[in-house]
Parts: C-alpha cells; sequence; structure tokens
C-alpha cells in the first residue's frame, strides 16, 4: 500500500517497500517498533472526518468540533471516512479569541525554546496540541485562543473506524 512506500516515486521503481525490506534484508537494521510518529517527527493528529471527497484531489473534512477545512490529499478519502489531520506544531497559530472562532483552545502550558514559544493548548472538544510560535506572540498560560491550522502544510490519514488523537512526538 502507499503507505509502505518511501518517496513519491513508485511509478519509477525508486522506492522502497518497507514492510517487505524489515522483513528480509533489513530485519538487522531496522526497528518494527517504530510508529508513524517516530518516522515523521513531532505532529499533532487531530480526529475528524471526510465530509465530501473533490475531483482534482481535494476533500472537505470536519473536525469534532464541527469547523470544516479543504485538504490537498494523496489518494481518494470516501465520504464518512475516519481521518487524522496531521499538522505539525510550526503550521498551527495561536490569535486572541474572537466570539466568531470555530477552533477555541485553553494555553495549558509553555515553554520557551529560544528561537520559538512551545504552547500545549487543549481545544475545546479536548484535543491537545503542540504549537511552536513566534516568542513575540505571548499568551498566558489559562488564556482562551483560537487555533489556526494552515491545511497547505497538513496531511490526511485514513484511520478507517479506529485510532487515536493528540500530540505525538
Amino acid at each position: 500500500n502507499d503507505s509502505d512506500l518511501i518517496g513519491t516515486h513508485a511509478r519509477l521503481q525508486l522506492s522502497l517497500n518497507l514492510s517487505d525490506f524489515m522483513a528480509g534484508d533489513g530485519k538487522d537494521v531496522t526497528n518494527p517498533g517504530l510508529d508513524l510518529a517516530d518516522f515523521m517527527g513531532i505532529i499533532n493528529l487531530i480526529p475528524g472526518k471526510v465530509i465530501e471527497f473533490r475531483e482534482g484531489k481535494f476533500a472537505v473534512i470536519a473536525l469534532q468540533n464541527g469547523s470544516t477545512y479543504e485538504v490537498a490529499v494523496e489518494t481518494a478519502v470516501a465520504p464518512d471516512s475516519m481521518i487524522e489531520l496531521a499538522v505539525r506544531p510550526e503550521d498551527i497559530r495561536l490569535a486572541p479569541l474572537k466570539p466568531e472562532a470555530t477552533n477555541k483552545a485553553r494555553i495549558a502550558d509553555r515553554t520557551f525554546l529560544g528561537n520559538v514559544m512551545e504552547y500545549v493548548v487543549s481545544l475545546d472538544d479536548g484535543t491537545p496540541l503542540r504549537v511552536q510560535a513566534n516568542p513575540r506572540d505571548e499568551f498566558a498560560v489559562g488564556e482562551a485562543v483560537e487555533v489556526i491550522f494552515d491545511t497547505m502544510h497538513a496531511t490526511v490519514f485514513d484511520i478507517g473506524a479506529g485510532g487515536g488523537s493528540g500530540s505525538r512526538t
């Protein structure tokens, strides 16, 4: 399946089927205990559902709080499929809360890392997210904020009927 391929060069036969490699020649140098988050680094996985698949490889998805987004997808996803929207911490923006905001969150923790301020926020549905922001954009622990996703840099994972959510490292 596509998730077993490295890169996008399958048609040119320049890719490697990881499952086959790990079971064969790579069994002494690979770790089958690594999961997707280990491979991708720090990501936030936000649960949702596909509302509509549009021609041109776009899906309209709804998050658990009802907010909707149009996101580019690599393969067709069926309406009503359960998905996880993968968004890196640097592709999420925090803003002062406005009454019309659909993605409301509360700052649970913050850590100054020198070049970025890392926040842990909790969406109004309880989903935790890690956000890396400019240290000049300061929000206090406990403050209500709006969360804005950069869906141009998001990835949709079709998880079917199950799966988890939240921030993973």
